[in-house]
């Protein structure tokens, strides 16, 4: 399997039986609050993450378009728009920053977005078994579609020794 840069804005690295590390850039593109068609524990091991969890709200929080994609399996994962024409609010309701040594699990239900407080981290993630087919990622005035082009951040040589040092 190859790694590749994951919409959510890390490089992903799939390290086999259920294991994946995420090599990420700080950027100042927002990222899409979403949830996972799987359960996961992520353990930072560089650098530290910002993780918030956001709920649905009928009264106050930030308007969204509600993005329902069909995730094909493969050697890299496809993603299809199959709707995109609900708009829901979101509330966040709880941030965490964790640092190297530190975890966070995930269940299927749960919306979230993750991002690096440090210039570079690196999280390994633990994925449970795939539960169901269709993931949701919302987006806001501010966000990238799923269908849009991204910016990808270079992970070069210099950033790697940036990461781990010489």
């Amino acid at each position: 399997k190859k790694s590749y840069f994951h919409p959510n804005g890390f490089y992903k690295v799939p390290l086999g039986h259920g294991y994946r590390l995420h090599f990420w850039r700080k950027t100042n593109e927002p990222q899409n609050p979403h949830d996972h068609t799987f359960p996961f524990t992520s353990l930072i091991l560089k650098g530290k993450m910002l993780d918030t969890t956001f709920e649905r709200s009928t009264k106050r929080g930030e308007v969204y378009t509600e993005y329902a994609l069909l995730v094909s399996r493969g050697q890299k994962a496809q993603l299809k728009v199959v709707d995109n024409t609900a708009k829901v609010v979101l509330k966040a309701i709880a941030s965490s920053v964790m640092c190297p040594g530190q975890a966070y699990s995930s269940d299927t239900s749960r919306i979230h977005t993750s991002v690096p407080v440090d210039d570079y981290s690196v999280t390994l993630l633990q994925v449970g078994p795939i539960e169901k087919d269709v993931t949701r990622v919302y987006v806001d005035a501010r966000g990238i579609a799923p269908e849009q082009g991204r910016t990808y951040p270079c992970l070069d040589v210099a950033c790697l020794e940036e990461l781990f040092g010489d």
